[in-house]
């Protein structure tokens, strides 16, 4: 079976990129035109601009297809049947000033050495040069990464990882405001920056859903996938040289009078796949029927990983005797809850607890007994703490609970509390207490000076006389 993209029409069979990629590929329109093309009313001033405007010249994005690309010197893309409409409606000709990079074009740009940018969006270092019409096409943001990353959910998720974006692109410019601490990775093109991906050196490439997907078709990277969408979008119109207003306004007038069957149009063309062959129908059930049974099978046997894995990483992150989280996840919670704080203010406390004279205990009825102490205090640590806190056995005899969006006077009275219900709990006739020590996070803590703070408290606590709950 032979496939080849086609313009135009024809009685082949036609198959949408939309249906192709479960309608992830196709862009959104914005609705800003009229059923039929209309004469523009220009006012006096526009006319005379246009009277003395020979030409107007214009940059474009190099290598961002399906929205443009020069190729061989030539101006493709969908930007290219929108700068023929343009043209056709002002009674204008457009003359593209060719560039090698979106950088070189911004570049010209603001050097007046093309008087519009094709396809762009208003940030504030751009308005400092540059006017633009309403956007006449808005695409939702995506982070494309190799299989094998969990899910992206939120631009949050990402906030701290190396990602590659094409350099001087409007939504890097918006992210780095609104994210100070992102980590961008810039490159010249989309290439460039999705095999940054394949070869491992950045987690994943941050651009448009549309062109990703064109490029990932195109190219067959079949090791990245388009992870998730950030519920971010990119807004695209035209944007003009600010020394000539005349030519924004009579640009917006254009972009108005476009009409929508010219925005189908457009549409049409560039995201529809067609295929020709000539079919064998047999084959093709005998295909896919062959199919069908492998992606079972393969299906069942992600399942019973899925299991397993869920069963190792239960187990990687357990204490075997106490079943509470051991010191490697608490220490990876505490990390999470630190760069939460520093990112978002989200206030939280810890309980670092000591069960007292444990070691006696050992000493005069042995480790059994001893081993029964401590599960026994790790579950009335368990039963009593709320579902979003973190219970953990810390080392030996110590625990320690964190305790999000919890301040301190809460926490005191959380600890209180432990404390007297481990003192009336004995155990094979042993009288069990123990110590604690508790804090709140401030500004500047990182998880050691936290958790000292914390083991400072419970140090005073076991000075002062055991089954205690102090705070610094």
């Amino acid at each position: 079976m032979s496939r080849r993209w086609q313009e135009g029409c024809s009685s082949n069979i036609k198959i949408s990129w939309s249906t192709l990629q479960s309608c992830l590929l196709m862009p959104i329109f914005l609705v800003t035109c009229q059923l039929n093309a209309i004469e523009l009313d220009l006012s006096t001033e526009e006319l005379e601009y246009l009277s003395n405007k020979p030409i107007i010249t214009y940059c474009i994005d190099p290598e961002s297809m399906p929205y443009e690309a020069i190729v061989s010197q030539k101006h493709i893309g969908m930007s290219k049947d929108y700068v023929g409409f343009y043209s056709e409606i002002v009674k204008k000709p457009f003359a593209l000033i060719q560039t090698k990079s979106w950088d070189e074009s911004l570049e010209k740009a603001k050097a007046r050495e093309c008087d519009v940018l094709t396809l762009a969006m208003p940030t504030p270092s751009r308005e400092e040069y540059l006017n633009f019409t309403p956007p006449y096409l808005t695409v939702p943001m995506v982070i494309a990464t190799t299989f094998e990353k969990d899910d992206i959910n939120h631009i949050r998720d990402i906030i701290d990882k190396p990602i590659s974006a094409v350099k001087d692109y409007a939504f890097v410019e918006i992210i780095k405001n609104q994210y100070p601490e992102a980590i961008f990775v810039e490159v010249d093109n989309m290439e460039e920056g999705l095999d940054l991906v394949m070869r491992g050196k950045v987690y994943g490439y941050l651009g448009s859903l549309s062109a990703i997907g064109y490029h990932l078709q195109v190219k067959h990277l079949n090791h990245i996938r388009v992870n998730g969408n950030l519920g971010m979008s990119w807004s695209l119109g035209l944007a003009v040289r600010s020394d000539e207003p005349e030519l924004t306004s009579i640009l917006t007038k254009a972009s108005e009078a476009i009409t929508r069957e010219q925005h189908s149009q457009v549409l049409k063309k560039w995201i529809t796949v067609k295929y020709q062959s000539q079919y064998n129908y047999t084959l093709i059930i005998q295909i896919i029927l062959g199919f069908s049974l492998l992606f079972i099978f393969i299906i069942y046997r992600q399942n019973q990983l899925k299991k397993y894995n869920t069963l190792l990483e239960r187990i990687s992150m357990t204490d075997p005797l106490t079943k509470l989280f051991n010191r490697l996840k608490v220490d990876e919670s505490l990390n999470k809850l630190i760069y939460s704080y520093k990112r978002y203010g989200d206030v939280f406390s810890l309980v670092l607890l000591d069960i007292d004279n444990f070691k006696s205990i050992n000493d005069a009825h042995g480790h059994l007994t001893g081993d029964k102490v401590l599960i026994q205090v790790a579950n009335i640590l368990k039963k009593n703490s709320r579902k979003i806190d973190t219970v953990g056995r810390w080392g030996g005899e110590e625990f320690l609970i964190m305790c999000p969006k919890t301040r301190l006077g809460d926490v005191l009275k959380f600890a209180k509390k432990l404390r007297v219900m481990i003192e009336e709990n004995s155990i094979d006739d042993i009288k069990v207490t123990a110590s604690f020590g508790v804090a709140q996070v401030m500004e500047g803590d990182d998880q050691t000076t936290i958790v000292s703070r914390a083991d400072r408290a419970l140090y005073e606590a076991k000075k002062s006389g055991r089954n205690q709950v102090n705070h610094q």
